[in-house]
């Protein structure tokens, strides 16, 4: 009797939002158990890729996919852990030609493993190319099209002034309907009115969480919820809607934005709306004009705030740190500090962990720094181009005699760029600096503030400041 041979089958199912009923998960899986029993295939509940509510237009934004394909490539070169894919239909891979083919090929020439739709058989010859092609066309023709006319409905209704988002604070959807939110409403009437007379956004984020308010999503209010809600005119009974780019009520409108006076109840009236805008305008005029562009300093973002976790923020004018959390008010505890109190206890910190032995030396270069830099940046974008081509090789876009030459020819630019930096370094002229301590490279002007910040990074993982005990407390690198 002729040995059954067993494959081992991991399933892939995928369902957008306007697919539930047509495609169901359970549907799609049934399907595939059906076709899996009737071919000898063994499935593992643990490789079974679920991805809901997610368009297949692009893989990397869908989680379950991207596990997929990271599982396949860990097993590369020993024994598999599943040999074939099934899907429901080949759509459920990918609506996109281009990635359908790059990571089949990826799939196929890198881990073994093929892609089988169950509901739609294709022969292994080479008119099944063609076959296989018209389906991917007709599945991304498909998904552009249904783009494009969900598009045309939501300008249709954008025009009419229908509300297409979800219920901005105040609000509630309510049987398809925008209506009012009376628990709500009235600290939005609150942040407008407070505004008007004179109180900062932070004050109104302050005194909000201070009231134990939250926003729909459960946060506490920061100066850009509050900004987004007095720049947002659905309070003022109008609708905004932009077909090209994503809403942001931060910024000015353009000529693509639709406009139009909205079917639900306004909470305040145009006038304060209105009001509030030149407010807001006046004083984002008078920010550009006096704001200082500040340099980077080497302690930016590693020190934490001990009450909300947010990043410390340099202020080189004052020279101290603040919370930014305290400066958004989302923070209720300022845990303002001078710069070199900062400064110093990180340089005993690091120079109590890491005391060196002997001393070492660097050297100063007198010149060639724009030289250098150029030829670093070549070198990044020349390693670039090499993983490209092997990625390229990888996916079946060169054969291996093109793809041979042509490594060869980038290998040798590169050896090419990687002799021009050395020779650069041999031919500095500066003089030794000695360095002894963590203080001399932080002190003796050597090293820029993005060297320092990097350095410093690669020990530590962040700094908390602790305002209540007055101390730093440093979490280190394992």
């Amino acid at each position: 009797m002729e040995a059954i041979t067993i494959k081992r089958g991991a399933v892939y199912i995928r369902v957008s939002t306007d697919e539930q009923r047509e495609f169901s998960p359970a549907a799609q899986l049934k399907a595939i158990e059906k076709y899996a029993v009737n071919n000898d295939i063994e499935i593992n509940e643990g490789f079974i890729y679920r991805d809901e509510g997610i368009s297949g237009r692009k893989a990397e934004k869908r989680p379950a996919f991207m596990k997929m394909i990271s599982d396949a490539r860990k097993h590369k070169g020993c024994e598999r852990q599943f040999d074939i894919i099934l899907v429901h239909k080949l759509d459920r891979f990918s609506r996109s030609r281009e990635e359908s083919i790059v990571y089949k090929s990826l799939l196929r020439r890198e881990c073994g493993i093929s892609v089988v739709s169950v509901t739609e058989p294709i022969a292994e010859d080479k008119f099944s190319i063609i076959l296989e092609a018209m389906l991917e066309a007709m599945a991304e023709y498909y998904s552009l099209n249904l783009s494009d006319e969900v598009k045309k409905g939501m300008r249709e209704k954008a025009e009419r002034g229908g509300y297409m988002t979800s219920a901005p604070f105040g609000y509630k959807w309510q049987e398809n309907v925008l209506v009012r939110n009376y628990d709500e409403e009235i600290y939005v009437r609150y942040i407008f009115e407070s505004f008007l007379s004179g109180m900062s956004k932070r004050r109104i984020a302050e005194n909000l969480n201070d009231m134990g308010i939250l926003t729909h999503r459960g946060n506490r209010f920061e100066i850009r919820t509050i900004d987004y809600i007095l720049k947002n005119p659905v309070y003022a009974g109008f609708t905004r809607w932009n077909p090209y780019k994503r809403q942001n009520y931060r910024q000015k409108a353009d000529e693509s934005t639709i406009i139009r006076k909205g079917r639900h109840e306004a909470i305040i009236s145009e006038g304060d709306f209105e009001r509030v805008k030149n407010m807001n305008e006046s004083a984002v005029s008078n920010y550009k004009r006096y704001r200082d562009i500040k340099p980077v300093h080497w302690l930016g973002g590693i020190i934490r705030c001990g009450s909300c976790g947010s990043s410390l923020c340099v202020s080189l004018s004052s020279k101290s740190l603040q919370c930014t959390g305290y400066s958004h008010g989302k923070c209720s505890i300022s845990h303002y500090i001078k710069l070199k109190t900062a400064e110093n206890a990180v340089i005993n910190e690091i120079g109590r962990l890491i005391k060196l032995q002997c001393k070492s030396f660097v050297f100063l270069n007198d010149g060639g720094d724009t030289e250098y830099k150029a030829e670093i940046t070549a070198l990044k974008k020349q390693k670039a181009r090499l993983e490209r081509i092997n990625e390229a090789y990888i996916c079946g876009i060169y054969d291996a005699d093109y793809y041979r030459n042509k490594r060869t020819e980038e290998e040798n630019k590169l050896e090419s760029i990687k002799k021009n930096i050395k020779a650069i370094n041999e031919r500095k002229d500066g003089k030794k600096i000695y360095v002894s301590s963590f203080y001399d490279i932080i002190e003796g002007g050597i090293f820029d503030n993005e060297y320092i910040a990097h350095t410093l990074y690669s020990v530590v993982n962040k700094i908390i400041y602790c305002k209540e005990r007055q101390c730093f407390i440093f979490y280190y690198r394992l």
